[in-house]
């Protein structure tokens, strides 16, 4: 059977040799090359280049690892949906997210989701960053969907999607005279032109606040900061009230009355960006609705931003 022993074909993919693989799965060498050759003969072509060290997988090694992969996983959804069937008790998943989540991405992500998955519970808990990162080291939620600018050696990071962080201000302000610019393609803007300007930012605790006050302290500037508060969307609204300049991911849907009126623009060389990620412990296991609920949410999000890039071509 073409898929029997399939640890010991991921360990040489791994290893990228033989021998290292071998010992890594504590058999002998020549009982690894025998599994080998016998795969190879069953298959009838090579699928590793053994002229090259480490070794490379052939074509036919490509193709024949992307089945490999998609059989475990197809076995593994298999497995799960017939044990969940002989159950008679209800399966939950508690999922922390925050706000953001739940306004752009969380109806598509739970359409599909409760589809694949109906006999699943789904528990959500909404917060901020690092709220939920107390909650996934408390065991009180399985993962977490968060923007991750900095790393926890405790936790796992999928990285979900990058995206810039813009600058919003109103279109008619003297500072944007003469520097063309769109929401669909936002150009760069010299952040320290505004630095006797007004800003609004979200709360202190928050990752947009601590990013974009990251950036404030690289140009050396401190500018004044009237409004402050937890929603980019309230803080959307009120720029295009002329009340200040402030700062909103790219990926947002924004009210198209507001975005109307200002205008948008990236900041800084490189851009200024943050990740968005499903987060979790480092030695947690996660469950398959887990699982398939990260995977979806990787699509969604994923084909959200093809969409915006091909409206932006």
């Amino acid at each position: 059977m073409i898929f029997k022993n399939t640890d010991y074909f991921k360990a040489i993919v791994e290893k990228q040799s033989i021998t290292k693989a071998a010992q890594s799965l504590y058999i002998s060498q020549p009982a690894l090359s025998f599994y080998l050759a016998k795969l190879e003969e069953e298959l009838g072509m090579p699928l590793f280049n053994r002229e090259k060290q480490p070794l490379e997988l052939t074509y036919a090694g490509k193709l024949y690892y992307n089945y490999l992969l998609r059989y475990e996983n197809l076995l593994s959804h298999a497995q799960y949906d017939f044990k969940s069937l002989e159950s008679s008790s209800s399966n939950s998943l508690n999922i922390g997210i925050p706000h953001w989540f739940g306004i752009f991405f969380l109806g598509e992500v739970l359409s599909e989701f409760t589809e694949r998955f109906p006999y699943v519970t789904v528990n959500i808990i909404q917060g901020g960053t690092h709220d939920l990162e107390r909650k996934l080291k408390g065991n009180l939620i399985e993962f977490g969907i968060i923007h991750t600018p900095y790393y926890s050696t405790d936790l796992t990071y999928e990285i979900l999607q990058e995206e810039r962080i813009l600058l919003l201000g109103l279109k008619d302000h003297p500072a944007f005279a003469d520097k063309p610019t769109s929401f669909a393609q936002p150009s760069f803007f010299d952040i320290r032109l505004l630095k006797d300007e007004t800003f609004m930012l979200t709360e202190a605790d928050m990752v947009l606040n601590k990013t974009v006050r990251n950036l404030f302290s690289r140009f050396n500037m401190d500018p004044r900061v009237n409004i402050t508060c937890s929603s980019t969307l309230q803080l959307t609204r009120l720029a295009a009230c002329g009340l200040g300049f402030t700062f909103a991911p790219e990926f947002g849907e924004y009210f198209s009355e507001d975005i109307a009126k200002l205008s948008f623009y990236t900041i800084g060389t490189p851009p200024l960006t943050w990740s968005s990620s499903a987060v979790y412990n480092r030695d947690c296991i996660l469950s398959l609705p887990a699982q398939e609920f990260i995977r979806i949410t990787k699509h969604v999000v994923q084909h959200k931003q093809k969409m915006r890039e091909l409206g932006q071509a």
